[in-house]
């Protein structure tokens, strides 16, 4: 019956429900999209330098040790991999941006992409380079002017390179762009760094052996200042050191928390109004026999359509703007069943949470008022 004050709470049932999903969305793409390199690496097993925190502010150690490791029965191959931020110099109007350079070895390519293995001969050149195409447009037409047939020539680090083919592998928070080279080139691009320095090594187990034996065969034989990780707790410990070890996990963690904070406040405030208004009602109802435990479902009711009527549309919104998103910032953004579920059991809780302060009113009802 009052169609503008449903309405106004519908409305911020949707705008916390949305926040929620949004704030939760970006959060697991920060994590996705941070540990994107591990997912593409070659490798059941991986070795980092136990001062690296994560692949961007890695401590270089040295191939040799990666080496080392075929000597550890069940081991089959290695793969070096190096990574590091570079300067490049848009070709079309001068600036200057970082792009994630990641270098490996032709012959033992340490990325097992479909498209950078099929183009790994061209890098044997040692001045050519694979552009990912997901890559921010700040970088310049590259995409565009390489899939015209023209010639593609960049300057990173002062070094100048041709781009020889295109790549799909994804921004993320840690890099707007990325690109492949050939370990010579990546050496030239970093004068500086330790010669065979590298960040992170993958290593690949015979079939039929088990991983957990030569992980334990790994950590006796190599010094002990090198970390061996399954693949799993690679990518945790890269997400660890997004979600825990920067402000970025915490802030759209606390954007998720302040959705909910609003949604309590607003529907609490709706649920309230309406308690109080119908105070007589209620009292009357409780004259003719009706328990508290019934007047409180009422109350209860009330909160769970509330949640539902919001939820809905706040769940199709956040997919309009999760591709708004992906768009914007070539970041994957995927609504999951199991965020869609978490987000409907927080909005849940938030409308009954809303209707627990509520029903507080409710028992000042008195029968005695009425007659």
């Amino acid at each position: 019956h009052q169609k503008v004050r449903l309405t106004v709470a519908i409305c911020g049932v949707v705008f916390a429900s949305l926040l929620m999903l949004m704030q939760l969305g970006l959060k697991d793409s920060l994590m996705e999209s941070a540990s994107l390199v591990e997912q593409n690496m070659q490798g059941d097993l991986f070795l980092v330098d136990k001062r690296s925190k994560a692949l961007i502010v890695s401590q270089p150690f040295s191939q040799r040790l990666l080496q080392q490791a075929l000597s550890v029965p069940g081991v089959e191959s290695v793969y070096p991999l190096m990574a590091g931020s570079a300067t490049w110099k848009n070709p079309w109007t001068g600036t200057s941006r970082m792009i994630l350079a990641l270098g490996v070895d032709p012959e033992r390519p340490a990325l097992r992409q479909a498209d950078v293995l099929a183009q790994l001969p061209a890098l044997r050149a040692g001045d050519y380079l694979l552009f990912d195409k997901t890559s921010r447009p700040e970088f310049g037409a590259v995409t565009e002017s390489f899939e015209k047939g023209e010639r593609v020539r960049v300057r990173i680090e002062d070094e100048r390179f041709r781009v020889a083919g295109l790549i799909h592998f994804g921004s993320s928070f840690a890099a707007d762009g990325n690109i492949v080279v050939s370990a010579s080139a990546f050496r030239r691009m970093f004068p500086t760094r330790a010669a065979g320095g590298i960040d992170i090594g993958g290593v690949t187990l015979h079939s039929g052996e088990s991983l957990a034996d030569v992980k334990q065969a790994l950590v006796q034989y190599l010094p002990r200042n090198l970390q061996v990780m399954t693949r799993e707790e690679t990518l945790d410990w890269e997400r660890d050191y997004w979600g825990a070890g920067t402000t970025i996990g915490f802030i759209f963690q606390q954007g998720a928390v302040i959705g909910f904070i609003v949604g309590v406040v607003i529907v609490y405030q709706i649920l309230y109004t309406d308690v109080s208004n119908h105070l007589p009602e209620y009292a009357t109802l409780k004259a003719i026999g009706y328990s508290n435990r019934y007047l409180l479902g009422v109350v209860f009711q009330s909160a769970f359509f509330l949640s539902v009527l919001g939820y809905i549309p706040g769940l199709l919104l956040s997919l309009v703007l999760y591709g708004i998103t992906e768009q914007a910032t070539s970041i994957a953004m995927r609504l999951t069943l199991d965020r869609a579920a978490l987000v409907f059991a927080l909005t849940l809780g938030m409308c009954f949470s809303s209707g627990v302060l509520a029903v507080r009113k409710l028992r000042q009802a008195d029968p005695a008022e009425v007659f």
